[in-house]
């Protein structure tokens, strides 16, 4: 399945970011398009009225996640709630058939804020016809615009949208959004700080085992709402990262949430649902960064505005590794380092 989480850095820019996860692999790609362009899409050609970027494969303009010039930022999630009405349904009330894996190219290319996406979707529904042969994906969608505000769509009435505004910054999967919310308050016990307090029970002084107590309780499992509860709490906790760190910082909390192959077979065929890549992007500087689970390299994109043509950008399948020299260091650089170290460890007492 996927998350998606955000962070704001000191300098008080937004970084969003997701793990897709699937049973099925896919080589993805950077895909940019400009303003005023014809993106194709499976119903006929819409023109964009922002540039914008995000990841894709080579055979669609269909985006899992993207930036546009705006700032705003966003992605689709798996949701088996969602629905979908027929298109001549949809047609006799008035409103606009989209293909729910095109609803992440559409928004990007045509809004550049929260408050834009909501008025647009009381006019948007999703159609129930296949997108590609023999499946239509059931999805929900979240964004965060250059004004920090976030929303969560979700099409789970017939097709039509209920929409989350002042929504918190994360999301997973199944179920719906507000259960996740609600769900966070058997988490409130959780804590950033130590429980630095013993207690006392009948007469013997209970002291924490080493350090983490604060975090007893968070769920370890890759369900969905316990990756919920572990992205909401632990970006909250993290140490605010000033912006050359915040990507890092993202990166870091996302992993905690990402699923590697064989954690979660889900038949006897040993077919697992698993991490397919990470993206975060930077919505100040307008830059992607992207790491396919097979690799430890992160690919990096900053949207080009100036570009007339629609672009696709490699994303490194390759693994990269510092490649160590000899350290020679001088008997006073090694007593400066010890002096460091002392004054570093001499006010700790290890217990």
């Amino acid at each position: 399945m996927c998350t998606s989480i955000t962070l704001k850095s000191k300098e008080g820019n937004m970084y969003w970011s997701r793990t897709l996860d699937e049973t099925f692999e896919e080589t993805v790609e950077i895909k940019m398009f400009p303003k005023n362009y014809p993106v194709q899409g499976k119903d006929g050609v819409f023109e964009s009225k922002y540039s914008f970027m995000g990841v894709g494969v080579s055979f669609s303009d269909a985006l899992a996640d993207g930036i546009n010039e705006k700032g705003l930022v966003g992605g689709l999630l798996v949701l088996v709630e969602s629905s979908w009405s027929s298109r001549d349904e949809i047609l006799a009330e008035g409103k606009k058939p989209m293909y729910g894996e095109e609803l992440v190219t559409w928004i990007l290319s045509q809004y550049s804020t929260v408050a834009e996406i909501e008025e647009a979707m009381k006019d948007i529904v999703l159609v129930d016809e296949d997108y590609i042969e023999g499946a239509h994906f059931p999805l929900h969608y979240c964004f965060t615009d250059s004004n920090h505000e976030h929303i969560v769509l979700e099409p789970t009435e017939n097709g039509h949208f209920k929409v989350y505004r002042d929504a918190i910054g994360i999301l997973t999967n199944s179920p719906a959004y507000p259960f996740h919310i609600s769900n966070l308050r058997n988490y409130m016990h959780l804590s950033g700080y130590d429980r630095n307090e013993p207690n006392l029970i009948k007469n013997e002084v209970v002291k924490q085992i080493g350090s983490g107590s604060g975090l007893l309780g968070l769920p370890g499992d890759y369900t969905s709402p316990s990756r919920f509860v572990k992205g909401a709490y632990l970006s909250e906790f993290a140490d605010q990262p000033t912006d050359a760190e915040a990507i890092t910082s993202l990166y870091r909390v996302s992993r905690s949430v990402a699923i590697a192959p064989g954690w979660e077979k889900i038949d006897e065929t040993g077919e697992s649902d698993r991490n397919i890549y990470w993206s975060g992007y930077d919505q100040n500087e307008l830059t992607i960064y992207v790491q396919p689970a097979s690799t430890n390299t992160i690919s990096k994109v900053k949207l080009d505005t100036d570009k007339s043509t629609a672009t696709s950008y490699e994303v490194s399948y390759n693994d990269s590794f510092f490649e160590s020299v000899e350290r020679r260091a001088s008997r006073s650089d090694a007593e400066l380092e010890r002096t460091k170290f002392e004054k570093a460890v001499s006010a700790k007492v290890f217990k």
